[in-house]
């Protein structure tokens, strides 16, 4: 019991919670019961819940149902925070869970890169990203930190948001309280661009802006709909300004437990439901922003010259991380993945 002490009420509750699920064994035939940990609400709308909604019924109909998931969102096995969800999954106290480069860059900070502010500049780019020899390349930092990935999925573009007024050029972000996760690059950008940068858990943001801790969040559109942040918060700016990566990482020990078969039929599955989250992330895009439009946020949509005031102030970001980061590896986005 020392790994639940360690990780006091929280890792104690969620430790009884998998040690209670059925013993995996290693041929096939047994039965398995996995439960699927993500911080993103469990709602219809929401990219994450759904991938993991396809990939508990790819499962049961491939396995009829003997590879059983449960699904545990809005972050109640980690309290909320996705740091710790990197740990809780490394010591295997959660199986499995779905988490985002940005969050992923505290255990190797290489995957700042997929995060820096317009590198991944255009959805074409983001595909190729994720279709490419690069985002294999990092299937191997994972497993090198104890993480055993077997799908990638896209989290999109992240877009300004905030309750006070619009926001059209930099000078607007002067003194505004801005939402980050923990991404030190995050935080830079956003003193770069003249905001004053605050980390807050994700399942704590709705509160945080509701009660004005924060004035405004960089999240993709669909979780300022998914999470009702419309609610909160009225004035919308468009920058594709960061693109995260999405993984699905299965503890290690857990998953050389499985069978050869039962690894593949985890692997294709999830797989599949992975490129089922990019085709539904994608068209929800397409129609979030008539929905935040409907809900009473205003949305603004920067001309090419406006959006390049922002990326002019982004030079020094890149030249503080780059040491960070690598310089090859800032080189290779650059040229175009």
């Amino acid at each position: 019991m020392k790994i639940a002490s360690r990780l006091g009420l929280v890792g104690v509750l969620v430790f009884t919670l998998v040690v209670a699920m059925p013993v995996v064994a290693a041929e096939s035939g047994k039965k398995i019961s996995l439960g699927l940990s993500y911080q993103a609400a469990p709602s219809a709308s929401d990219p994450w819940h759904h991938m993991g909604l396809k990939w508990q019924s790819l499962l049961k109909e491939k396995t009829a149902g003997r590879i059983e998931l449960q699904l545990f969102g809005g972050g109640q096995l980690s309290g909320g925070n996705q740091q710790k969800e990197i740990e809780l999954v490394q010591s295997g106290v959660i199986q499995v869970s779905i988490l985002p480069t940005v969050t992923l860059s505290v255990i190797d900070p290489r995957f700042l890169i997929v995060g820096l502010p317009w590198i991944v500049p255009t959805k074409a780019a983001a595909d190729k990203l994720m279709d490419g020899p690069i985002t294999q390349e990092t299937m191997t930092w994972l497993r090198a930190k104890q993480l055993e990935p077997i799908a990638v999925a896209s989290n999109g573009f992240r877009q300004l948001a905030n309750r006070k007024h619009r926001v059209t050029k930099p000078e607007d972000l002067q003194g505004l309280k801005l939402r980050v996760p923990g991404s030190k690059m995050l935080v830079e950008a956003w003193k770069a661009l003249g905001a004053q940068p605050v980390v807050v858990n994700f399942a704590e943001l709705y509160t945080a802006l509701q009660q004005g801790t924060v004035d405004a969040e960089e999240l993709p559109w669909i979780y300022k709909f998914s999470t009702k942040f419309y609610e909160v918060e009225k004035y919308g700016t468009e920058l594709n300004y960061s693109f995260d990566l999405i993984y699905i990482l299965f503890n290690p020990a857990l998953w050389r437990s499985f069978s050869p078969a039962d690894q593949e039929v985890l692997r294709s599955t999830a797989q599949q439901a992975a490129k089922d989250e990019r085709e539904f992330l994608e068209k929800s895009n397409q129609e979030v922003i008539g929905k935040l439009k409907a809900n009473g946020m205003e949305i603004m949509i920067l001309t090419p010259e406006q959006l390049a005031a922002f990326q002019a102030k982004m030079p020094p970001v890149y030249t503080q991380f780059a040491p960070t980061v690598g310089q090859e590896l800032i080189d290779r986005f650059r040229k175009g993945l």
